[in-house]
């Protein structure tokens, strides 16, 4: 969700307010769409393969989607911290 809402808010000249309704709106639309056609695809996939095709579908999956992350990050940090060493 802090993704959708910094990138809103960096395109914010053509938004009303801070761009928190749509980026919660975006955020609900793909959770909505991912939870119609995520079971459905996978159910697809173990019936007419296994689910040795599902993993490999998956993993394939997670590497592709890498590339739009750097993307649409540009290779800025965005300071957020996932461990919880003072760098001080």
């Amino acid at each position: 969700m802090t993704e959708i809402t910094l990138t809103l808010r960096s395109h914010g000249s053509d938004l009303q307010g801070n761009g928190y309704a749509q980026g919660y709106g975006w955020f609900n639309v793909a959770y909505s769409i991912g939870t119609l056609f995520g079971p459905l695809i996978a159910g697809w996939i173990v019936e007419k393969w296994s689910w040795m095709a599902l993993c490999f579908v998956m993993g394939i999956a997670a590497g592709v989607t890498i590339f739009p992350i750097i993307w649409f990050t540009e290779g800025k940090d965005t300071g957020i911290r996932l461990d919880c060493e003072d760098t001080a």
